[in-house]
């Protein structure tokens, strides 16, 4: 079984997902989904994404973490990397998505910078970011990690780690 790293910054913990957490990543997991769903699918869905996230890290070796701040071991969201097909390294999401309780946008920058850091070290590769147009916070959350436009509306694109001098253990 594989180990979910840890992850400390100077303003959070990226952390494995916990039973614990549920409840609140199905609040954050809401705000991903497009359209009217009854309250009932919208469980059952985050239920699958929850439990979907954990062998997403034992089959590929990344995954989403759970954001918390130092000081509150809640959920304030989860940032991660995700396949979405069965190519799944080809196919690399990244994404950053925060409980409507977050404390603010530096959260995400932060959770954000940090899990790039990880996974340019140790998986490395090519990453696409889907950003609803209307979100400029989540756009501009990808283009300080070195996404730009895709060929696709909505699709940002890192075909390489950008060289940033400081990132974190650089």
């Amino acid at each position: 079984m594989r180990a979910i790293p840890t992850i400390n910054t100077s303003h959070v913990t990226l952390r494995a997902l916990r039973p614990q957490d549920f409840d609140r990543f199905a609040v954050v997991f809401a705000q991903t989904l497009r359209g009217p769903y009854p309250g009932h699918q919208v469980q059952s869905l985050a239920w699958s994404a929850f439990l979907r996230n954990a062998g997403q890290w034992q089959v590929t070796g990344f995954g989403q973490w759970a954001i918390e701040t130092h000081g509150n071991s809640r959920l304030m969201g989860v940032v991660g990397f995700a396949s979405s097909t069965q190519a799944a390294i080809r196919n690399v999401e990244a994404s950053c998505t925060l409980h409507p309780e977050a404390p603010n946008e530096a959260l995400a920058q932060d959770a954000t910078r940090a899990a790039h850091d990880w996974f340019d070290r140790v998986i490395t590769g090519a990453l696409r970011w889907w950003v609803d147009e209307q979100n400029s916070a989540a756009e501009r959350l990808a283009e300080e990690n070195g996404y730009s436009a895709g060929p696709i509306s909505g699709l940002l694109e890192r075909p390489t780690p950008p060289r940033f001098g400081n990132l974190i253990g650089t």
